[in-house]
């Protein structure tokens, strides 16, 4: 971006005006709440039967997480709160409430859900400092 300095000038608070309008309080805390539902299917994992699947809802609100649940199916003979998964899925939707809403938040739970590499998923102080340093901003 080039700065005309001349404008700033002739235009005292402009670069007030400029600073306030890039924020980030400005371009995502104004948003509106939005839900991000998704399903996956787990036929390929272990111990889930045919036709399984696992839904994910996040709500976001002014840029921030307010909200995430996710269903999962009971596996056999293991209630899916009791399982790994069930878990991690716990300990992820508890860290990211409050966190600026990043696409990679989704990410995570499939890595989770999908039972991607452990080393793919973000851990929660990842996100609490990506969300720290947006105040710093």
């Amino acid at each position: 971006m080039n700065i005309n300095f001349d404008v700033i000038e002739r235009f005292p608070g402009i670069g007030q005006i400029r600073s306030e309008l890039s924020s980030w309080e400005h371009v995502f805390g104004r948003t509106p709440e939005f839900t991000i539902n998704r399903e996956y299917s787990l036929a390929n994992s272990v111990g889930s039967t045919e036709g399984s699947t696992a839904k994910l809802t996040m709500v976001v609100s002014k840029g921030r997480v307010v909200n995430v649940s996710v269903e999962l199916p009971k596996l056999k003979n293991e209630p899916a709160e009791g399982t790994t998964i069930g878990r991690k899925l716990s300990m992820l939707s508890n860290d990211v409430k409050g966190v600026a809403f990043h696409v990679d938040l989704i990410r995570d739970f499939e890595a989770v859900l999908l039972k991607k590499d452990d080393a793919q998923v973000s851990s929660s102080q990842t996100h609490r400092e990506f969300n720290e340093s947006l105040l710093l901003v």
